[in-house]
């Protein structure tokens, strides 16, 4: 796992973990919005 982060800047590991969220955050609105139920 270290050896991924340690490659690249600061500023490119932010970029990656930004990415991951913003995919992720995009799958969850992507499942709760055809339906809209809780579950």
């Amino acid at each position: 796992m270290e050896t991924n982060l340690g490659k690249g800047t600061g500023k490119e590991i932010l970029e990656k973990i930004l990415n991951i969220i913003a995919k992720v955050a995009q799958l969850v609105e992507h499942n709760l919005a055809p339906k809209g139920n809780g579950d």
